[in-house]
């Protein structure tokens, strides 16, 4: 077992951050290869949230299996303190188990080489946790190649995110291996910017089942409990976020390729009641519902107030009909 180092001598755990809290869980030891629940081996702090990304080398799995012991608050549906485990690399990943009480949860393998996990405390009664060990294997089944992980990168004060986007290599790659396209568009605007997201084109190939063809988007967490939007079916409507990140995911499997979408995302200041920020500024645009654009965004052809305000009395020019183009102001 670990010893106690100096930052537990020091400080009791309502002291300590988050980040002080989940260091023997969120940062596993890749010498030993073993992870911990918080501050083990002293009993787990209550009100505590920690996340794991174990990752192995391309032709390998991950597996994980407990020793010693394993205590967590039980509960029939572990709805206190639980430890979750995502076969994948992130929390919408697929479900692999929720565990809690004092029964060692089963060795856990995963499918590929990547696990996601996650602890939660509630604000009661504090258990001894757990510790765990996990190797690399060998994954002799595997037949297909490496390929990059699907991410792109956009920023500023509107960007199109599109279907077209995803190469051709990537999507021949999922028909000859049948493997399922999955990729995320990782959105971020200035400080104290919020994002505006409407769709031009929203058309699911089929199936269209909301488990194979689909579009999440989330802000900074990527775990279903902070999913903001699940598109499926044929209606995607506009939404705005809370913040200045925004998470587009795409997955379909190889069947469903032929998924159409174009949608436009824009950084906003939203005006306050009062004060200095209450009015928008001579380099922004008034949306009049509260929102100011960046004054550039007039007469682009592109819907960057929810109400379309921004492209009223605008002379339009020829576009390509997916909101790119030129408008000319009146």
């Amino acid at each position: 077992r670990r010893a106690s180092g100096p930052l537990y001598e020091m400080l009791n755990p309502s002291q300590m951050t988050q980040e002080q809290r989940c260091q023997s869980f969120s940062v596993a030891n890749l010498e030993k290869k073993e992870f911990y629940s918080p501050l083990y081996p002293n009993n787990y702090p209550n009100n505590t949230e920690c996340i794991l990304r174990l990752e192995a080398e391309h032709g390998y799995v991950i597996r994980v299996d407990f020793r010693d012991y394993f205590h967590l608050e039980p509960s029939n549906k572990c709805e206190f303190d639980v430890l979750e485990v995502r076969d994948g690399a992130h929390g919408y990943s697929d479900l692999m188990g929720r565990f809690c009480g004092d029964n060692f949860p089963p060795i856990i393998t995963s499918k590929d080489r990547y696990l996601w996990l996650k602890f939660i405390s509630d604000d009661t009664i504090e258990y001894r946790g757990f510790r765990a060990v996990f190797s690399y294997i060998e994954n002799k089944a595997l037949d297909r190649p490496y390929i990059e992980p699907c991410r792109y990168y956009l920023h500023g004060e509107q960007g199109k995110i599109s279907s077209e986007d995803v190469e051709e290599e990537r999507l021949e790659y999922s028909r000859q291996h049948n493997h399922p396209i999955d990729c995320t568009w990782v959105v971020t605007v200035k400080a104290r910017r919020r994002i505006f997201m409407s769709f031009k084109k929203f058309k699911l190939e089929k199936p269209n089942e909301c488990d194979m063809n689909y579009i999440d988007i989330f802000e900074e967490q990527t775990d279903l409990k902070n999913r903001v939007k699940h598109y499926c079916g044929s209606v995607a409507d506009p939404f705005a976020t809370n913040g200045t990140i925004l998470q587009f995911r795409y997955f379909a499997i190889p069947s469903a390729l032929n998924t159409k979408f174009v949608a436009w995302f824009t950084a906003f200041r939203e005006r306050t009641s009062e004060g200095e920020n209450s009015q928008c500024n001579d380099e922004e645009y008034d949306c009049d519902d509260a929102r100011c654009i960046d004054i550039s965004l007039r007469c682009n052809n592109v819907t960057n107030c929810q109400h379309e305000y921004d492209e009223e009395g605008c002379v339009v020019s020829i576009g390509t009909g997916d909101g790119e183009g030129g408008n000319d102001r009146a």
